[in-house]
């Protein structure tokens, strides 16, 4: 046993003694434990592979790419094609060849390639055997993008069609992926640009197609989606040259309205920054200096408000001058540009839900309730809106459609595995859209009501298989705690509210037999009858009849 673990008397041990040993157990923890990888292409996380079967979901079956799976006999058949591709691709161009291995062989350009990866994966490999490795898997890739992918058989060689389906679920596994950049270098040398194709390539995994519009529809907003088709292949480019490999494209492609909201937020945040700056050396010069500089260094948006109010304080205790009616012009424009509505503000202030668990369960419990699902038209998975409609009992939550077939539970886990190697927890919408679907989610008709509201695309099999399938893959999985806050909040409010279950108990129990139904409507139009014929007895207006009547009554005896 070691002295640090045998028990001592309470009267051997002193204060000094307990201090000195947490700080030489901190200073030992400092020195043995590795730093925080900062690799571009991770291996996946050791909880994915405890819950999961590592083998099954996360290592190739036919083609490896990269050093993690490099070497793997199982993968031999496909890395002996590899040297006969690269050379179609380069139209069996010699000086091609050369030109491009001199290329990617450039120290510099290795070692940065080298860094892409966890070092003790590459160390087994020299420059040289690392550069032929980047070199072959790369035109692979480009090859099968461009050829295979496209369905045209005569490119296909001595690949069948099972093993075709397979490299399409490899290339987009965590550890079996390249650097992008080396991609555009062999496009650039080749002189032939594959981003369009790529691009095709990414969008038809997991997300489902959207629905075609109506025609007239089409003819009266055929500018309008000009416009924004343009504006879409400027996103995609931009997602297309910032990406590090295929993964974190197909990532950033599924989470692009988030990304270009947090991007209109910089920008807002350094407009905010000019504004509060040009303020403070105008109006408080006796502290200047260390303010505009503590604004300048401020980055997060909540503290950035906070700032802006406290600043706003500073100002009018300065200047001893009212200075509300700025703050109440320009402290709402940056609220909006954080896009905090006045409806979401007073959102924040109702207490009742904000440090609430949501307690909704299923899609059917939901519909019951009067809730419906939709596809959203926004192909992002950080996109959920929901929406009131008649009278408030019936609300439609939009949600982004996907596609569920063979190779959709490979491809979320580990799309989940990328986003847990990164600390950046505001990113990881596919983390909380796959926990978000399993708790709506609990046997085959929750499947069966998204499949019918054009939520779900099911290729897979049984609507029972779906429910599975995410009920496996929601294990032990923490999705981020801000994600669809105000979605959830205001289902939360619908499901709770006594109108609405009133309602939904009415319907249950009436609408869905149409003998139930009949007489409830019977009833009902009896019952208003009934109070018509009431009030018309009790208050009828007066006529020239009733004079002759009470004549009668008086007069009978004669």
């Amino acid at each position: 046993m070691p002295v640090q673990d045998q028990p001592q008397s309470s009267t051997e041990i002193t204060n000094d003694s307990i201090i000195h040993s947490i700080i030489n157990a901190n200073a030992n923890a400092n020195a043995t434990l590795s730093p925080l990888s900062t690799t571009k292409i991770p291996r996946v996380p050791d909880l994915l592979k405890e819950t999961h079967d590592y083998e099954k979901y996360f290592v190739p079956k036919v083609v490896s790419i990269g050093p993690y799976h490099h070497g793997n006999k199982k993968l031999e058949f496909v890395e002996k094609l590899k040297p006969a591709y690269t050379m179609k691709l380069l139209k069996d161009n010699k000086e091609t060849l050369r030109r491009l291995y001199e290329k990617l062989g450039e120290p510099k350009r290795v070692e940065n390639l080298r860094s892409f990866y966890e070092e003790k994966w590459t160390t087994m490999y020299c420059d040289k055997l690392f550069t032929k490795m980047m070199l072959l898997d790369s035109c692979f890739i480009l090859y099968y993008i461009q050829y295979i992918f496209s369905d045209n058989p005569e490119y296909c060689g001595e690949l069948k069609s099972h093993q075709i389906a397979f490299v399409h679920r490899d290339l987009f596994l965590l550890e079996n992926q390249i650097p992008l950049e080396v991609l555009r270098e062999v496009m650039e040398i080749i002189k032939n640009d594959c981003m369009g194709k790529i691009i095709l390539f990414i969008e038809g995994t997991i997300l489902a197609p959207k629905r075609p519009e109506r025609g007239w529809l089409d003819s009266l907003l055929c500018i309008r989606n000009n416009q924004s088709g343009r504006n879409e292949s400027d996103q995609k480019e931009l997602m297309y040259m910032e990406s590090n490999h295929l993964l974190h494209l197909l990532h950033r492609s599924l989470t692009k309205t988030s990304q270009a909201s947090r991007r209109r937020c910089r920008n807002s945040c350094s407009q905010w920054q000019v504004q509060c700056v040009e303020d403070i050396r105008n109006t408080c010069s006796s502290c200047s200096q260390w303010l505009v500089r503590w604004v300048e260094n401020t980055r997060n948006s909540c503290s950035q408000w906070l700032v802006w109010r406290w600043v706003e304080n500073i100002r009018f205790s300065c200047t001893k001058v009212e200075q509300r009616s700025v703050q109440t012009r320009r402290v709402p424009d940056y609220e909006s540009s954080l896009g905090l509505s006045p409806q979401k503000k007073s959102g924040r202030r109702e207490s009742k839900y904000n440090d609430k668990r949501y307690t909704f369960r299923n899609v059917l419990e939901l519909v019951d309730v009067g809730i419906h699902f939709k596809p959203s038209d926004s192909k992002s998975l950080a996109h959920i809106k929901f929406s009131k409609g008649w009278w408030g009992f019936s609300v439609k939550v939009e949600l982004p459609p996907i596609v569920v077939d063979d190779i959709t539970k490979p491809m979320l886990l580990n799309l989940i595995a990328y986003e847990m190697c990164y600390l950046n927890a505001y990113e990881a919408w596919v983390t909380s859209y796959t926990c978000l679907l399993d708790t709506l989610i609990d046997n085959g008709e929750d499947v069966k009501a998204l499949r019918k509201a054009g939520v779900l695309e099911n290729s897979l099999g049984s609507d029972e298989e779906v429910a599975k399938l995410f009920n496996e893959i929601g294990t032990n999985l923490v999705p981020y705690k801000s994600a669809y806050l105000n979605a959830k909040r205001e289902i939360q409010k619908h499901y709770e509210s006594w109108r609405n279950t009133l309602f939904s108990q009415l319907k249950k129990e009436y609408v869905k037999s149409p003998w139930a139904f009949f007489a409830l409507l019977g009833a009902l139009i009896a019952l208003l009858l009934s109070g018509f014929q009431t009030y018309f007895t009790v208050w009828s207006p007066k006529s020239t009849c009733d004079d002759l009547c009470m004549f009668f009554k008086s007069n009978h005896h004669l």
